[in-house]
């Protein structure tokens, strides 16, 4: 989706479409991504994010910003996204080698585990184990070609 402005607050939707959108008789899962921050870690950790919500969490779910119920969900699914990107036995190790805070630390581990070091910087800094100003020569920005007439 592309970004509606330039202060657009969110990253991602997740809803469930009508069955006659797709020809079936089951509700399916939609997950909608904006352009918003344009980077592959950004990308993906909201991806499953949104799918952490759409598992852990029903589909008629009425969201409030300020509830701490909500809070709480937003948490759960912060941390689905994360144990799915990355192992919780393989980031602990990690994090205990004290090698996350080097260049080459975060490649070696992206390359062992198989992602993008973007990925690992990326919750590096989600939970703020490093500034946001670290590392960012690791992380790619990408175009989706997608231009908005607003």
């Amino acid at each position: 989706m592309p970004p509606l402005h330039r202060q657009q607050p969110w990253n991602s939707k997740r809803r469930w479409a009508h069955p006659q959108a797709f020809g079936t008789t089951a509700n399916k899962a939609l997950i909608q991504l904006s352009s918003r921050g344009k980077f592959e870690d950004l990308l993906w950790f909201t991806f499953f994010h949104e799918a952490g919500h759409i598992l852990l969490h029903g589909k008629k779910e009425v969201f409030i910003e300020d509830d701490n119920q909500q809070a709480d969900k937003e948490n759960e699914a912060d941390k689905f996204a994360a144990n799915f990107l990355i192992s919780p036995k393989e980031w602990r190790a990690f994090i205990r080698s004290s090698n996350y805070r080097s260049t080459e630390g975060v490649k070696e581990f992206a390359k062992k585990i198989g992602i993008a070091p973007a990925i690992v910087v990326g919750l590096l800094q989600h939970q703020r184990m490093i500034p946001y100003t670290l590392l960012n020569g690791l992380r790619r920005r990408f175009d989706l070609g997608i231009t908005s007439n607003l």
